[in-house]
Protein backbone atom coordinates (compact mmCIF):
# COMPACT_ATOMS: atom_id res chain seq x y z
CA UNK A 1 0.00 0.00 0.00
CA UNK A 2 3.08 2.18 0.65
CA UNK A 3 4.43 1.88 -3.08
CA UNK A 4 0.86 2.53 -4.30
CA UNK A 5 0.21 5.76 -2.38
CA UNK A 6 3.93 6.97 -2.72
CA UNK A 7 3.67 6.43 -6.81
CA UNK A 8 0.28 8.22 -7.34
CA UNK A 9 -0.52 11.36 -5.54
CA UNK A 10 -4.76 11.99 -5.71
CA UNK A 11 -4.23 15.13 -8.39
CA UNK A 12 -2.29 12.73 -10.19
CA UNK A 13 -5.40 10.20 -10.55
CA UNK A 14 -7.56 13.21 -11.53
CA UNK A 15 -5.57 14.37 -14.51
CA UNK A 16 -6.04 10.59 -15.81
CA UNK A 17 -9.06 9.73 -18.39
CA UNK A 18 -12.47 9.75 -16.20
CA UNK A 19 -12.50 5.72 -16.54
CA UNK A 20 -8.82 5.20 -15.51
CA UNK A 21 -9.03 7.92 -12.94
CA UNK A 22 -12.19 6.01 -11.15
CA UNK A 23 -10.79 2.60 -11.76
CA UNK A 24 -7.52 3.52 -9.84
CA UNK A 25 -9.54 5.37 -7.33
CA UNK A 26 -11.61 1.85 -6.79
CA UNK A 27 -8.43 -0.01 -7.04
CA UNK A 28 -5.93 1.78 -4.05
CA UNK A 29 -9.61 2.01 -1.73
CA UNK A 30 -9.56 -2.00 -2.19
CA UNK A 31 -6.46 -2.23 -1.40
CA UNK A 32 -6.12 -0.28 1.44
CA UNK A 33 -9.34 -2.22 2.33
CA UNK A 34 -7.32 -5.51 2.07
CA UNK A 35 -4.30 -3.50 3.64
CA UNK A 36 -6.66 -2.97 6.83
CA UNK A 37 -8.27 -6.62 7.04
CA UNK A 38 -4.97 -7.84 7.02
CA UNK A 39 -3.57 -5.46 9.64
CA UNK A 40 -6.24 -5.63 12.24
CA UNK A 41 -7.19 -9.55 11.96
CA UNK A 42 -4.99 -12.31 13.97
CA UNK A 43 -3.46 -12.44 17.48
CA UNK A 44 -0.15 -12.40 16.95
CA UNK A 45 1.82 -8.94 17.57
CA UNK A 46 -1.46 -7.01 17.99
CA UNK A 47 0.52 -3.62 19.34
CA UNK A 48 3.30 -3.81 16.16
CA UNK A 49 0.26 -3.55 14.03
CA UNK A 50 -1.21 -1.05 15.32
CA UNK A 51 1.62 1.57 15.12
CA UNK A 52 2.17 0.21 11.34
CA UNK A 53 -1.34 0.93 10.65
CA UNK A 54 -1.18 4.26 12.54
CA UNK A 55 1.70 5.52 10.91
CA UNK A 56 0.42 4.60 7.37
CA UNK A 57 -2.78 6.84 7.89
CA UNK A 58 -0.56 9.59 9.30
CA UNK A 59 1.60 9.50 6.81
CA UNK A 60 -0.97 9.72 4.17
CA UNK A 61 -2.36 12.34 6.03
CA UNK A 62 1.24 14.47 6.13
CA UNK A 63 1.84 13.78 2.28
CA UNK A 64 -1.77 13.81 0.72
CA UNK A 65 -4.61 14.99 2.24
CA UNK A 66 -6.99 15.06 -0.68
CA UNK A 67 -5.88 11.37 -0.48
CA UNK A 68 -6.09 10.77 2.84
CA UNK A 69 -9.93 11.98 3.34
CA UNK A 70 -10.56 9.92 -0.02
CA UNK A 71 -9.91 6.36 1.49
CA UNK A 72 -10.76 7.39 5.18
CA UNK A 73 -14.37 8.00 3.37
CA UNK A 74 -14.52 4.97 0.88
CA UNK A 75 -14.20 1.53 1.25
CA UNK A 76 -13.07 1.29 4.63
CA UNK A 77 -14.95 4.16 6.18
CA UNK A 78 -17.50 1.70 7.88
CA UNK A 79 -14.45 0.59 10.26
CA UNK A 80 -11.65 3.24 10.14
CA UNK A 81 -13.39 4.73 13.50
CA UNK A 82 -13.47 1.62 15.70
CA UNK A 83 -11.02 0.39 18.12
CA UNK A 84 -8.55 -1.71 16.69
CA UNK A 85 -9.37 -5.14 17.85
CA UNK A 86 -12.73 -4.35 17.24
CA UNK A 87 -11.94 -3.35 13.59
CA UNK A 88 -10.60 -6.63 13.29
CA UNK A 89 -13.24 -8.96 14.18
CA UNK A 90 -15.75 -6.57 11.75
CA UNK A 91 -12.85 -6.88 8.78
CA UNK A 92 -12.62 -10.84 9.98
CA UNK A 93 -16.82 -11.26 9.88
CA UNK A 94 -17.21 -9.23 6.77
CA UNK A 95 -14.81 -11.24 4.99
CA UNK A 96 -16.44 -14.80 5.83
CA UNK A 97 -19.11 -13.39 5.30
CA UNK A 98 -18.32 -12.17 1.41
CA UNK A 99 -16.31 -15.55 1.05
CA UNK A 100 -19.03 -17.78 1.57
CA UNK A 101 -21.40 -15.55 -0.46
CA UNK A 102 -18.99 -15.25 -3.41
CA UNK A 103 -18.35 -19.12 -3.00
CA UNK A 104 -14.51 -17.55 -3.17
CA UNK A 105 -11.27 -18.28 -1.12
Amino acid sequence: MKEMLNAYSYRDLNKLQSGLSQYMKHDLGVVMTLTMMFTTGGKENIAERKIALKELWENLRRKDEKMYSYLRRSYPALVNWLPFRLCGTVMSCGYKFFRNKLKCS
